[in-house]
Formats: C-alpha cells, structure tokens, sequence
C-alpha cells in the first residue's frame, strides 16, 4: 500500500512540474541598479532545454549548456562581442528568477540579477 501511495506522489509531482517553454520578459538589475530588459524564447523537453535569450524579442542569441534539474534552470549564451552570459535561474510558475553572470577575458566578470516573467 505504501509503494502505491508513494508512485501516485511521485507521479503527481513529475505532472505537476512547472515547465519553462515559452516566451519570458523582465528585468536585469546590475551591482549598480541600473536595469536593462531580458527576453528567452525557451524550449523544454524533459531535462533538456534549447531556445534563445536577448535583451528584447528582436535581439535573440542561441543558448548552449543547457540544463533544467527540477525548477533550475542553467544556460550560457555566447554574446558577439566575446562576452559569456552564464544563468542560474529558479523556475517558480510564471516567473523566473536568479542571477546572470557576465565574463569577458581581460574584464572580469559581474552578476546582476534578474527576474523575468512569462510573456503573454
């Protein structure tokens, strides 16, 4: 009776994780406050995750290292001018929210935060 009742939990769990396909617009907010905006258009399949991340619809670059564990979300987004955009985001319904980390050879790198929710 117990392996039944924990099989029906499991399986309502795995039914009822939240899934981050979709599109999902907010805001960066840098060290210093200043906010720039974030759009993905996301694709999840599982535990695989593909899509695309900007700062607007039009302004998208592929995503690669992709990873949804549960409500974590991990990607990297290789941007054109030699910059490596790393995310660390919590998937919580219709929101996602967490840090982006930017990293350039010679400059370092910076963690905003950020916060993006699904786009209607």
């Amino acid at each position: 009776m117990r392996r039944i009742l924990w099989l029906v939990f499991a399986m309502a769990a795995a039914l009822g994780a939240a899934d981050a396909s979709g599109k999902w617009s907010g805001n960066v907010t840098a060290p210093g406050g200043e906010l720039t905006t974030a759009y993905f258009e996301l694709r999840q399949s599982g535990e695989d995750l593909s899509g695309t991340a900007g700062p607007s619809a039009g302004r998208q670059f592929p995503i690669r290292k992709a990873r949804i564990q549960g409500s974590k979300l991990t990607f990297e987004v290789a941007m054109p001018d030699g910059a490596t955009m790393k995310f660390g985001l919590v998937l919580e319904a219709e929101r996602m929210q967490g840090e982006m980390t930017r990293e350039k050879s010679g400059e370092g790198e910076e963690t905003s935060r950020i916060l993006v929710r699904r786009a209607a």
